[in-house]
């Protein structure tokens, strides 16, 4: 009764077939694991610190290139409105009339 109902064959497949993939796939499993670790040691050699170092502040410098071009140009914007407004300050503190 139980075999009759078992999973494995109401899908056609033998118990053992499915021991036979699961072994497979383990083996398969480990052989990659297994080439991932060869290939990240070999790639560990061929990694220089110092040239990842520099290829990193060189791109940080010319992203922050742009941004220090728009931090002077704001620095002026700001310089000059500070400038506007102690003129028009100057200006009320004369107390004009609309006559003059």
């Amino acid at each position: 009764m139980a075999d009759a109902n078992s999973m494995c064959y109401t899908y056609g497949r033998s118990k053992t077939l499915i021991k036979q993939r699961l072994h497979k796939y383990k083996l398969q499993c480990e052989e990659a694991q297994e080439a991932i670790h060869e290939h990240m040691k070999k790639a560990s050699l061929f990694i220089d610190m110092e040239c990842m170092i520099n290829i990193i502040n060189n791109l940080i410098k010319r992203n922050q290139h742009q941004l220090g071009l728009e931090l002077e140009r704001r620095k002026t914007m700001l310089r000059l409105d500070a400038e506007e407004h102690q003129l028009i300050e100057n200006f009320y503190e004369l107390k004009p009339r609309q006559t003059k």
